[in-house]
């Protein structure tokens, strides 16, 4: 005798968000099949949704109070183009190595604000219908998310790069490695900088 078993699982993460309509509660893919018969239609419903996350129950008005303290939070930085931008030239003239850990303050900054824009769209738990089909359930915009949460990493991970880079030229650091010369390239300069050296 032979036996046939057959399961189906489904991933954790497709139950994270639910909506609670007029005391039901659906699954994105549900509130889809149920509500939609035209373009925006499903957005212009989410204001009178509770939102469930995690089985945590939020209005729409205070998902929307959140994303905007998380913006407050997440500060823009722009020390660079305020107070180094316009010092630029002097500083070439006066200390190339000041004038270099300059431009690397400008990438940091950089770095900074592309992280902040990922992480803002990481932290968004539903995304609209017309930019990912409630239809296909919440896996898609969990997935996203995700992405988006790895993005952000990375560039902070840049910008904490960019910040030894920053301290290793204007102090001139290279100085100390036992590998410089005095004819050597700004490449060449920037290659001694290692997590070694700050040791």
């Amino acid at each position: 005798m032979r036996l046939t078993f057959e399961s189906k699982t489904i991933p954790d993460c497709s139950l994270y968000l639910l909506l609670k309509y007029k005391e039901k509660q659906y699954s994105l893919e549900e509130f889809s099949a149920t509500f939609k018969k035209a373009e925006f239609q499903l957005e212009s419903m989410l204001p009178e949704c509770t939102i469930i996350y995690r089985g945590k129950e939020i209005s729409f008005d205070e998902y929307k109070a959140s994303r905007l303290e998380l913006s407050d939070k997440l500060t823009v930085f722009q020390k660079y183009s305020d107070d180094v931008f316009p010092m630029e030239v002097y500083l070439a003239i006066c200390n190339y190595n000041y004038y270099k850990a300059a431009k690397f303050l400008g990438k940091a900054e950089n770095c900074l604000q592309t992280a902040r824009y990922y992480l803002m769209q990481g932290a968004d738990i539903i995304e609209y219908d017309c930019n990912i089909p409630w239809r296909y359930g919440y896996l898609p915009i969990y997935d996203i998310r995700a992405t988006n949460f790895s993005t952000a990493i990375v560039w902070y991970n840049n910008c904490f790069d960019y910040i030894l880079q920053i301290v290793f030229l204007a102090f001139e650091l290279f100085k100390q490695d036992r590998r410089y010369k005095e004819d050597m390239s700004f490449e060449e300069k920037l290659s001694l900088c290692t997590f070694r050296v700050f040791r």
